[in-house]
């Protein structure tokens, strides 16, 4: 068998070729002792004859510093047989130079035979220098640790580059991540490759959750992001993917979901009872009832029948729409619901001695929205609106039209709301002084009104604040059936 330095000394053309080009060309073989050179590698040391690199170890070239760097990185390259990148440093004329490097293991009938090193020499001052090193440095360690399979294939299918252990995800579907799982990737190629398609066509990422079977046959959930790379015209080149094992997150929701089915299930037992006794006691069963007790009966009845709507509601939410809630939009009158809702709320009010004036400033009251929802939505204004207004006060409630937009304003007197928590008032979690509430009662307002495609916002002035809610009276073009609590 040939030896390597042989081989590169049998094309007279291309010796002169790679001799004159600009890039660092070397060779060493498998004892990394270095067979050919280019003139650019000479430059590089200051050195004027290749026989003072030929048959030489990298140790004998380069100081201790950069032997280590070398071979170290040669090491792996035998162990893997695959390419490297790495960086070192060359002091000369007083200066110091960066070289990038990438060596290729050379094969030959499979056989390692040697290593070719192509490598880039970079006279930039000490600021650039290290700001090289950083960035390249910073890119290995996010590569090399971290923990999500990421790799970019070209447009055939051929894997380019990627994370540390994504390479074997990618030809044999091993999986080190979620325990070194082994999926049957060939059962899955057509709609792989109907992903890929996806994307090149529609020049936009794909963002799924599917299930990949294992070659036990098993099943496991994984996340999948797929993004089109371009080039420097703006052609697609490749394909980044990131693929994630969510087994455990499966696991949880499933825990999720059955607590809150049993949750919601001991609830709705339990409140059916209390709505039967109080459909008894209304009926005069326990005795006679008088017409302004049947009427109080009839409304906590009523309002404990739209409680256990919200339990269906919160048990279909997780059950079966993975936290999403379907809108059921129909045509409804909001004059009406506002009433019922403040009927609702005049016992409460009555206990402060809060008085409720509702205004009607519109002819036009039929709405297309979610009536269930945008009564949670008033409720729980209104709700609020009683338990922080002072006592023997107002609560103003106000119905205008202004064009194809309804306006539902709610205005209460109380403690100034402060600045730094009138921005957030309709994040999750924020809640006022002095209440015991977790804070989700706004920020649920705000995602069901902006499904509507309508507006909520918060005006304060000293010691009124109003609550104005905005609803289109028309349907809309956007397609917003979907109540999202993201």
């Amino acid at each position: 068998m040939q030896s390597i330095a042989n081989l590169f000394s049998l094309n007279p053309l291309r010796d002169v070729i790679i001799d004159n080009c600009e890039d660092i060309v070397t060779v060493k073989d498998i004892n990394m002792k270095y067979v050919f050179c280019n003139k650019a590698f000479l430059r590089l040391l200051g050195l004027k004859d290749k026989v003072n690199v030929v048959d030489k170890q990298i140790n004998e070239i380069f100081d201790d510093k950069n032997s280590k760097i070398i071979n170290g990185n040669c090491e792996i390259i035998k162990q893997t047989m695959d390419s490297k990148s790495f960086v070192f440093e060359v002091e000369k004329d007083f200066c110091s130079r960066i070289v990038k490097t990438t060596s290729y293991p050379i094969l030959k009938d499979g056989v390692f035979n040697g290593i070719l090193s192509v490598s880039k020499d970079f006279d930039k001052d000490e600021e650039a220098k290290n700001k090289l090193i950083d960035k390249f440095q910073l890119v290995n360690s996010f590569l090399e640790n971290i923990p999500i399979l990421t790799y970019i294939k070209d447009l055939h299918n051929n894997y380019l580059v990627g994370t540390k252990y994504s390479k074997e995800f990618f030809q044999y579907g091993i999986d080190y991540y979620a325990g070194n799982i082994k999926l049957d990737l060939k059962k899955s190629a057509n709609i792989i490759a109907e992903e890929d398609r996806y994307v090149i066509k529609n020049k936009k990422a794909l963002i799924k959750e599917k299930i990949l079977k294992s070659i036990e046959g098993t099943e496991h959930w994984y996340k999948i992001y797929k993004s089109p790379v371009y080039d420097e015209r703006k052609g697609i080149s490749g394909i980044i993917t990131l693929v994630q094992n969510i087994d455990e997150d499966k696991k949880l929701e499933v825990q999720k979901e059955l607590f809150l089915a049993t949750m919601t299930h001991d609830l709705k037992n339990l409140l059916q009872a209390q709505i039967s006794s109080l459909q008894l006691l209304s009926r005069g069963k326990f005795g006679t009832v008088s017409e302004k007790q049947k009427e109080i009966l009839d409304m906590i009845n009523e309002s404990s029948s739209f409680m256990r709507e919200m339990i269906y509601s919160i048990l279909s939410t997780y059950k079966y729409e993975n936290g999403m809630v379907k809108l059921n939009k129909v045509n409804f009158n909001i004059d009406e619901l506002i009433k019922t809702c403040i009927e609702e709320a005049q016992f409460l009010a009555q206990e402060k001695n809060i008085v409720i004036e509702y205004k009607r400033d519109s002819d036009i009251s039929i709405v297309n929205a979610d009536e269930g929802q945008i009564r949670r939505v008033l409720s729980n204004i209104l709700n609020n609106g009683i338990n922080y207004a002072y006592k023997n006060t107002k609560i103003i409630i106000t119905f205008v039209q202004e064009e194809d937009t309804i306006l539902i304003k709610i205005k209460n007197t109380s403690e100034p709301i402060p600045e730094s928590m009138r921005k957030r008032i309709f994040e999750k979690y924020v809640a006022g002084n002095g209440i015991s509430r977790i804070g989700l009662g706004l920020y649920f307002c705000k995602k069901v009104i902006e499904a509507h495609n309508g507006r909520i916002s918060l005006n304060a002035y000293g010691n009124h604040n109003e609550f104005v809610i905005e609803l289109p009276m028309r349907k809309s073009e956007l397609n917003t059936n979907v109540l999202r609590f993201v």
